[in-house]
C-alpha cells in the first residue's frame, strides 16, 4: 500500500473509533466516568466474578492503575467486591444490577453499530474485517507489547 492509502486507512479508523465511542463516552462523562471504566464493566460482564489480579491482567493495566478505576465504580454502586472463598485475602469483583445497567446500555451502542455493519457488508467481508481487527491487535502487543501503548497513551496525557 503507497503512504496516501495507509494515511486514508488511518482517517477511517479515526473517524470510526470516534463515532464508536461517542454515545458510550457521553453518557460516562454524565457520572465522571471514562472509557477505562467501560473496558472495566465489559470485561466484569462477561467474566464475573473476577479477582483484582485477573481484571488487571485481562486488561493489561498494573493492580495499582485499575484501583484508580474500580474505585470510582464501586463509589457509584457499578461493582462490588467480596472476598474469594478459599482465600479471603482475594477480593473478586462483580457487576451490581445498576453496573449491568449501565454496561448493557453503552456496550449495545456499540453492538448496535458492530450489527447494522455486518448486515450490511455481509458475513464474509465482516468476517475478514474482524480479523484485520484481531491482527492489528496483535501487530501493536508485538511493537509495545502487552498494555504498553496504553500506558505510553497515558503519560503522554498527562503531561
Amino acid at each position: 500500500m503507497t503512504p496516501d492509502e495507509l494515511d486514508r486507512c488511518l482517517v477511517h479508523m479515526n473517524a470510526a473509533f470516534r463515532a464508536l465511542i461517542a454515545g458510550p463516552d457521553a453518557i460516562l462523562q454524565d457520572r465522571g466516568l471514562g472509557r477505562a471504566h467501560h473496558r472495566a464493566l465489559f470485561v466484569l460482564r462477561r467474566e464475573q466474578p473476577i479477582a483484582v489480579g485477573d481484571l488487571a491482567r485481562t486488561l493489561e493495566v498494573s493492580v495499582q492503575a485499575l484501583h484508580k478505576t474500580v474505585q470510582p465504580l464501586l463509589r457509584n454502586g457499578l461493582v462490588k467486591h467480596a472476598p474469594t472463598p478459599d482465600d479471603r485475602r482475594v477480593r473478586r469483583l462483580s457487576l451490581t444490577a445498576a453496573g449491568i445497567a449501565l454496561e448493557k446500555q453503552i456496550s449495545g451502542m456499540q453492538r448496535e453499530i458492530f450489527a447494522a455493519v455486518a448486515e450490511k457488508l455481509g458475513p464474509k467481508v465482516f468476517a475478514g474485517w474482524s480479523a484485520g481487527m484481531v491482527e492489528i491487535a496483535r501487530q501493536s502487543r508485538l511493537a509495545f507489547g502487552p498494555g504498553e501503548a496504553e500506558e505510553r497513551g497515558a503519560r503522554s496525557s498527562a503531561r
